[in-house]
C-alpha cells in the first residue's frame, strides 16, 4: 500500500513482479486478494479483479520467511500503516468466481 493505492508484488532473488496500483478508498473497510495462479499474478479489491500481470510460473525462493504488510527483508519504511482484519492463505490458487464470492460471501466453499 502506498499513496492510497495497492498492488500485488512478489519479490524473489533480487526481481520483482508487482501487478498495477490500483486506488483504495481511505478510511474505509477494503477487501484485497492476491492470486497467484500459473504464470498470472491477480490483484482483487472489493471482488473484482482489478489488475493481472504475467509472471514466470514458477518461482524458487530459498526465503524462510513471508511478509504480510511489511518486508520482513527490508529495514526501510515499508510498513502497512493500518490493520488487517483477517488473512487467509490457500495451497492452490482460487479462481476469478471464488475471488468474488470469497468478497461477497466470507467463505469460498
Amino acid at each position: 500500500l502506498q499513496k492510497g493505492q495497492v498492488s500485488a508484488r512478489i519479490e524473489t532473488q533480487g526481481q520483482f513482479y508487482s501487478s498495477n496500483a490500483v486506488d483504495i478508498p481511505f478510511d474505509q473497510w477494503t477487501h484485497i486478494a492476491a492470486v497467484k495462479d500459473g504464470a498470472n499474478l491477480s490483484l482483487y479489491v472489493n471482488g473484482e479483479m482489478r489488475s493481472r500481470i504475467l509472471t514466470p510460473p514458477f518461482i524458487y525462493s530459498s526465503a524462510m520467511n513471508v511478509g504480510v504488510g511489511c518486508n520482513p527483508n527490508y529495514g526501510g519504511n515499508e510498513c502497512l500503516k493500518g490493520s488487517l482484519a483477517k488473512f487467509k492463505l490457500w495451497g492452490r490458487a482460487l479462481t476469478d468466481e471464488e475471488g468474488t464470492k470469497l468478497y461477497h460471501v466470507g467463505s469460498v466453499n
